[in-house]
């Protein structure tokens, strides 16, 4: 399953990938949920992820057919990691924009997946109520909640740019 260039760039806080992966993720061991639990949002990352998102608009309001996936899609067994590592690099204006920052596709993707669990777990008031995020790290929500009024003016950004090449893409003849 392949998912829609639009999609992805809604990845970057709440993508259908993300949406579909996440509740189950929570309540089963997935492939990746390791990395997921391992993984520690910093302001190095933050930095690296801004740089790599902005260059991103910039390559897709230059070249609108970069959002467009090339290459083999995956099984459906692999994680959640993976698999959004995976779509991204299939991108080639993505691809470039975040090897231009100095991330590797796989960091960030690890960033974004952090991003929507701690929004997840934030935006659940105080704490998980229903306990299916107990074992997410409280250090990434805390980072998210601190940083969130930017890093939900990147995700907007980076969503308007993504819709604005499909637009434009749905345009050409």
């Amino acid at each position: 399953m392949s998912v829609p260039p639009i999609r992805l760039l809604l990845v970057l806080a709440t993508s259908v990938a993300l949406a579909d992966a996440l509740p189950a993720a929570a309540q089963r061991p997935e492939p990746d949920s390791a990395e997921v639990v391992a993984y520690r949002m910093t302001d190095e990352a933050l930095d690296q992820v801004r740089a790599a998102s902005q260059a991103a608009i910039e390559n897709l309001g230059r070249d609108p057919e970069g959002a467009r996936a090339t290459g083999e899609d995956l099984p459906e067994d692999v994680g959640i990691i993976t698999r959004m590592e995976h779509e991204f690099s299939r991108r080639p204006a993505i691809r470039a924009a975040v090897e231009s920052s100095g991330l590797t596709i796989r960091e960030f993707t690890h960033f974004w997946i952090a991003v929507a669990f701690s929004q997840m777990v934030a935006d659940s008031g105080e704490g998980d109520p229903q306990g299916q995020l107990g074992w997410y790290p409280a250090e990434n929500v805390r980072f998210y909640r601190r940083h969130r009024e930017e890093i939900d003016a990147l995700y907007a950004a980076v969503q308007a740019a993504g819709q604005a090449a499909e637009r434009a893409r749905e345009e050409q003849p």
